[in-house]
């Protein structure tokens, strides 16, 4: 059986190794976690092996801690053992989820473990990455780079606006040609003066044609 399961772990269609991944975590499989781990740096299955493994609880902590300092291990394995180790607090996992957020590709996850375990240094990153990709962040109309440059924008919001990026919000805001990033920049900049962003947000989303925008306007309107 352990045979079997390691078998469907490492060959086979992706799917059918999902599948196998969350059967051995749902589980506990201990005897499967060293497969489980070196899955980590599959770019087919990885992200559900990070997704999958907290099931285990925190036994799999000092493992994961050992791939953080295992020169061996691939840089992606040792970011997704540190995404894991974020999900349990712990602070090794930090200048790994710093590293990560760096690139659009990011486990968006990660944002919500920093916010936890180091948010100064969170805003620094942040702050740091939109004011040397601002052009991209105004030009892009990609989405997934607009997910991506969002997410960061409401970290700033979920983490205080400082004065000095109230400016950059504002260009984004104006600037911006994904209506994602406008709205996003809208809704950081909202408490300032909730009458005006409420009506940006509605202009937006009359020209964007995306009913979620609306749907966030109300709830910005219950929350203030």
């Amino acid at each position: 059986m352990q045979d079997d399961m390691r078998s469907l772990l490492n060959a086979g269609e992706p799917s059918n190794r999902i599948q196998a991944i969350q059967i051995a975590c749902k589980d506990k499989r201990t005897d499967l976690l060293p497969d489980l781990i070196d899955l980590l740096d599959s770019t087919d299955v990885g992200y559900f092996v990070e997704e999958c493994l907290p099931a285990f609880g925190d036994m799999v902590v000092p493992l994961l801690k050992t791939v953080l300092t295992d020169p061996l291990r691939s840089e992606v394995t040792r970011e997704r053992a540190a995404g894991i180790l974020g999900h349990f607090g712990c602070q090794e996992a930090v200048p790994f989820l710093l590293a990560a957020i760096h690139s659009p590709n990011v486990n968006q996850g990660y944002f919500s473990s920093l916010m936890k375990l180091a948010p100064n240094e969170l805003g620094v990153n942040v702050e740091a990455i939109l004011g040397n990709q601002i052009d991209h962040a105004l030009t892009t109309t990609e989405p997934a780079l607009a997910d991506y440059f969002a997410k960061l924008i409401l970290t700033i919001k979920d983490l205080g606006r400082q004065p000095h990026v109230i400016q950059t919000l504002e260009h984004l805001l104006g600037d911006g040609r994904h209506w994602l990033i406008r709205a996003s920049a809208a809704e950081a900049l909202y408490p300032l003066d909730p009458q005006h962003y409420s009506r940006v947000i509605t202009q937006i989303a009359e020209h964007s044609k995306q009913e979620p925008l609306l749907k966030l306007l109300q709830r910005l309107k219950n929350s203030s």
